[in-house]
């Protein structure tokens, strides 16, 4: 994740915006489309507030769009979510699904964000050169690690990183280590290590929304070679972590 703070804002940003839409929404006294349309005419100032909130998610998710762009490890829904609650907003009688909508986009990049940190906090992270780029830092409170088959001399200069040119080197560098070690993207990176033996466990978060589509995408898993040792549930998404049998 390039910024945490980026993650902080949209969600919480999102939660407050999306209560602001319902609470307006409700006190119309009718949700018949006509007369909502009078009620924002006549509340025209919280009509022009609710409008503002609108183009505010807007540009939020168009900028987490732009910012996360080749980030595996956030979820592309979460500014999807934002970015369509952000256009039914500005639909009189569909404000509220757009409040609603907005607050579940909120909980979602917290989540995301909680779910990172609490998982790799201290532990040794692997990513390759593009992954580290769209990051724009190391992250804070880990080993960093990057691979780079071409050893780019804007990386050696960034303190608190590890860089490796060949992914064999690196193994056999950390083969005998006792920690849990992540590999934490992109694509290709991942297609790499699950060919290797050492990997053991996984952490994956399943989506459901199957009318978007993705620019990268996590390596088809072969089920049989692994078995699930633990399972959460949320409203349109689950976190799995597989063991290798």
């Amino acid at each position: 994740m390039k910024s945490n703070k980026l993650l902080l804002v949209n969600g919480i940003a999102s939660i407050i915006a999306g209560i602001f839409i319902i609470y307006f929404s409700l006190q119309s006294s009718s949700f018949e489309f006509v007369d909502l349309i009078v009620s924002f005419i006549e509340n025209y100032i919280w009509a022009l507030l609710i409008m503002l909130i609108n183009v505010f998610l807007l540009i939020l998710s168009l900028a987490g769009m732009s910012h996360y762009s080749g980030d595996s490890r956030v979820n592309k829904m979460n500014h999807q979510m934002l970015l369509f609650a952000s256009i039914m907003g500005f639909i009189p009688f569909l404000a509220i699904f757009a409040g609603l909508l907005s607050i579940g986009a909120g909980f979602l990049y917290l989540q995301d964000l909680k779910n990172f940190k609490k998982i790799t906090t201290g532990k040794t992270v692997i990513m390759g050169r593009k992954t580290f780029e769209s990051i724009g830092r190391p992250l804070p409170n880990r080993k960093n690690i990057v691979l780079s088959k071409n050893g780019d001399k804007k990386l050696v200069k960034e303190k608190g990183i590890e860089i490796y040119q060949n992914l064999e080197d690196l193994i056999s560098h950390y083969k005998n280590s006792q920690e849990e070690i992540f590999i934490i993207g992109g694509e290709q990176i991942y297609k790499e290590f699950l060919q290797k033996e050492q990997v053991s466990r996984l952490y994956i978060s399943y989506i459901d929304f199957s009318d978007c589509e993705a620019d990268a995408y996590f390596p088809e898993i072969d089920y049989e070679n692994w078995k699930i040792t633990e399972e959460k549930k949320y409203d349109n998404w689950k976190f799995c972590m597989y063991e290798k049998k």
